[in-house]
């Protein structure tokens, strides 16, 4: 603690002359002497963990090396080891890459540097000299940058590293000004934004502004636009939204620039703004040419209720996104309790997650039934025990026990589909985008048992690691190519990216900086400082941190400027912020600019500024904290009539509740292949897309279907409108990595081209279709009435689907070895019950008749198309097993 500070009690008058005054000078040295004998404690402790952490860190990169475990960190550090220790090595390297190009500079760290210019060095240079003083003959060397994109710091992507390495190398040095992306208009508002904001800065720790210091900012260079605006097009090239307010919390702030981007947005599509594809013609723009780019997660939840509210569908495209969305907060509070029965944190997440439906009220009566928040405190016996939490309770427990039994995706996949979350994400806006989430999961648990070694808790502490909005996720969000919708993503996801609709949300607090957990901070000389917590810290950390906050707030201002930039033909900008707040928001910096450009009658065409929504009227609330239509009262004059109304709407509300809760408990569903194989049985699993018996044995078993399903993923993700398959081969290629068959890579991009070829293929996309289309309807609106049954709800996925003037036609890839017409025939007759049962979902779904359905069996570089024969009959087989009692049951 801090010693107590001086009081001001006494009168003057009662102390002789000076006494209080030496008084007071020995209490103020005193304080000085504990202040730094007490930072001189601290600076030793943290030296000294600081010692055991890095000694910890050699020691476990000792043993990955040893264990074959490398990580990329390690795989620089032990180049760079290697290039410094072995002539022979430096000099093949610098025999065979007689000229380097370095990309993308800016995002380069010094290991990095390091390697390229030893390896452009003469090999008997001296390894002991720093990297930075060695000579490079000219033009061995090249770098490719651009130092107001240098947003990677915490990576050690430093722009002083950037700045004087281009200084110490100025010969042959050019620069390219000409922005071949975006229309003139977004570029000179670009320009007269950053040339105000950006430019070059050099401070130390010990001044803060110094010549000799490190350089925090370059100097601005003007781009110069080579595309103009799109002629006849009736949105603007720049749309500012938003206005400074004097009297505003940051929640309501956030609403509002919600709100107006996605107004702007919705306004955007059904005005028609025009885009310019590449290699294309001006079009009117479709939801998925916008994207919305977000500094921090801190205003999704805003944005996706004001998205929904607007009817604008959307999609987040990056991970540290995706696990910062309630839905997969909520799902992962379920994994954590399973996977540990003493976190009651997260125990009470799951409780009270859309899985399990417990209310605050349900939680209370279980607390006054004296019940602990643990699942193992329950005996096997406690099935008589009555409510949602003891039904919750007891699944929790048989989940915790099978946990040891199943693998990571498998319990992930379980609680997703046994706890109905896809069904549960239909009472909700934009339910689709929730069933990405929940598929986003399942995938990365599935891509994290094949890549990685451990359980449950690992998977939990990767994912707890993607919430980072610096990380750059290993397993990426793949995007969906035939859903339009908007992209949402972080700036640092979009790092390199372009969008022909651009808009910027979330300026009205700046680029946060992370402050969380121990900080260390690098010394240009060698060396480091490190705070544990306050007072916790080296003696020269607090002189390090000034220079340190400097850089991350020019960072930030060069994010700003990747933000801007990814626009091609429209920018959206929300400028809504707090008129006090000045420091590190960057809607303020950009309405200071704005409103001098105004005065001196020089704002660039083109650009539109509206007042926006007003914060203080927005009531849009998180979907978390959604308001009751009708709240009890509390204080004040509550008459019996209000406390009457309150009853009867709690009545109805649990009434339906409770109707709800009962249909989820006796409701099933049932899948076209589970009806097919009800149908067909004789047909067994193992007839499902089996390889010949004679084949490889790194075909059998799983690798079967896994050929098929990376085919069915190929097709999801190809061109299906370009013939040629010009993406083919990658798509295979990397398909072959995520099912573990890489050597089966050439089959895969076989079989899939031969669909892409096939007539009917080629046919589908002449005129409207949809890919991947999950099909869902109630039993009773496929058979005209209720069964008695225990399934009520049938679904599927159809592969390709596609109009024709007659109706819709259902298309089905199959991967099975069919090596004749009888193959194919038996084939055909063994899938004729899903093939139908898609159709009659299809027709019940849609309202409009499936007059085909196609089988595409893909036997090597042939693509055979075996059309079901008698469709009607087969969808009235269908019905009438739909109709019989005791179905699925």
């Amino acid at each position: 603690a801090d010693p107590p500070k001086i009081t001001r009690y006494g009168k003057g008058p009662n102390w002789p002359d000076g006494t209080k005054a030496r008084i007071n000078a020995l209490w103020n040295d005193a304080r000085e002497a504990l202040t730094a004998h007490r930072a001189s404690i601290a600076d030793q402790v943290v030296r000294r963990l600081s010692v055991e952490v890095v000694e910890f860190t050699l020691r476990e990169a000792a043993l990955r090396r040893r264990e074959g475990r490398l990580e990329f960190h390690d795989l620089l550090v032990l180049a760079r080891q290697v290039l410094r220790d072995d002539r022979v090595v430096r000099q093949r390297m610098h025999d065979r890459y007689r000229y380097l190009l370095i990309d993308e500079f800016q995002d380069t760290d010094p290991i990095q540097v390091e390697l390229a210019v030893r390896i452009a060095a003469d090999p008997d240079h001296d390894t002991s000299c720093p990297w930075d003083e060695v000579d490079v003959d000219a033009g061995r060397l090249f770098f490719v940058g651009d130092p107001k994109q240098s947003i990677y710091r915490f990576r050690r992507a430093d722009i002083d590293l950037f700045v004087r390495t281009s200084e110490r190398n100025p010969s042959g040095a050019t620069r390219l000004d000409t922005n071949f992306r975006t229309v003139a208009p977004i570029v000179d508002f670009c320009n007269r934004v950053f040339r105000t904001v950006i430019s070059r800065t050099v401070v130390d720790a010990a001044s803060g502004t110094d010549d000799h210091g490190a350089i925090a900012q370059p100097d601005y260079a003007d781009l110069s636009p080579w595309r103009d605006a799109i002629e006849g097009d009736p949105g603007p090239a720049v749309l500012l939204v938003g206005h400074a307010e004097k009297e505003s919390r940051a929640e309501t702030l956030r609403v509002a620039e919600a709100t107006d981007i996605a107004s702007s947005l919705a306004e955007a599509k059904s005005d028609g703004w025009l885009v310019h594809p590449k290699g294309g013609d001006p079009r009117p723009c479709q939801w998925g040419d916008m994207t919305i780019l977000l500094p921090s997660r801190t205003s999704l939840p805003h944005l996706r209720r004001a998205l929904a509210d607007a009817g604008v569908p959307y999609r987040l495209e990056t991970g540290s996104l995706v696990y910062a969305t309630s839905e997969v907060r909520e799902l992962l509070s379920v994994l954590r309790s399973i996977d540990d029965p003493g976190d009651e944190v997260a125990l009470l997440g799951a409780l009270r997650s859309r899985a399990y439906g417990c209310g605050d009220d349900d939680l209370l009566s279980w607390r006054r039934a004296g019940r602990s928040w643990t699942y193992l405190g329950q005996g096997d016996d406690d099935g008589a025990l009555d409510g949602a939490v003891a039904a919750a309770m007891r699944d929790l427990r048989a989940r915790h026990r099978a946990r040891p039994f199943q693998t990571v995706p498998e319990v992930v996949a379980a609680v997703v589909r046994e706890r109905r979350l896809f069904e549960s994400a239909m009472a909700v806006a934009g339910h689709r985008d929730a069933w990405r989430l929940y598929r986003v999961v399942v995938e990365h648990a599935r891509q994290f048992a094949d890549g990685e070694s451990g359980g449950l808790r690992d998977f939990l502490r990767w994912a707890a690691l993607q919430a980072d909005d610096k990380l750059r996720s290993t397993s990426p969000v793949l995007p969906e190519a035939d859903v339009d919708a908007v992209r949402i993503m972080t700036v640092h996801g979009a790092k390199g990216l372009e969008f022909a609709i651009t808009a910027v949300s979330g300026l009205s607090g700046g680029f946060p900086r992370s402050t969380r957990g121990a900080t260390v901070r690098f010394r240009p000389e060698g060396g480091f400082d490190v705070r544990m917590k306050k007072g916790l810290e080296t003696a020269q950390f607090d002189a390090r941190r000034t220079i340190e906050d400097v850089m991350g707030e020019h960072e930030g201002i060069r994010l700003l400027y990747v933000a801007l930039t990814r626009a091609r033909d429209h920018l959206v900008v929300s400028l809504h912020h707090k008129a006090a707040k000045t420091v590190g928001c960057h809607a303020h910096r950009i309405t200071e600019v704005l409103d001098r450009l105004a005065e001196e009658a020089d704002l660039p065409a083109g650009v539109e500024r509206r007042e926006g929504s007003s914060s203080h009227t927005a009531d849009h609330t998180d979907d978390s904290s959604r308001p009751i239509e009708v709240v009890r009262p509390v204080g004040g004059d509550v008459s019996d009539a209000d406390v009457e109304v309150w009853e009867a709407a709690t009545a109805r509300w649990i009434a339906a509740r409770d109707r709800l809760v009962d249909r989820a408990a006796s409701g099933g569903s049932l899948s076209a292949t589970a009806l097919r194989r009800m149908l067909r049985p004789s047909a067994t699993d193992e007839d499902d897309e089996r390889p010949e018996p004679t084949t490889e044995p790194w075909r059998r078993g799983r690798a079967g279907t896994a050929i098929g399903s990376a085919v069915h993923a190929v097709l999801q993700h190809a061109d299906l409108a370009d013939a040629t398959g010009a993406d083919v081969a990658s798509l295979a290629a990397w398909q072959a990595q995520v099912e573990g068959v890489v050597g089966a890579a050439s089959e895969i991009e076989t079989k899939s081209r031969a669909a892409l070829a096939s007539p009917l293929v080629r046919k589908a996309v002449r005129g409207r279709w949809w890919r991947e289309v999950h099909v869902g309807a109630p039993v009773a609106s496929i058979v005209d009435g209720p069964v008695p049954g225990t399934v009520d709800l049938f679904e599927g996925f159809v592969d390709l689907l596609f109009e024709t003037d007659a109706g819709l036609v259902v298309v089905d890839y199959k991967t099975d070895t069919v090596s004749d017409d009888a193959a194919v025939d038996a084939a055909l007759d063994r899938y004729t019950p899903q093939g139908a049962a898609y159709a009659v979902a299809v027709e019940a779904a849609t309202g409009r008749p499936v007059t085909e359905v196609h089988f595409l069996f893909l036997r090597g570089a042939d693509a055979v198309d075996a059309i079901v024969p008698d469709l009607d009959a087969a969808k009235a087989l269908v019905r009438d097993a739909l109709r019989t009692d005791g179905v699925g049951s």
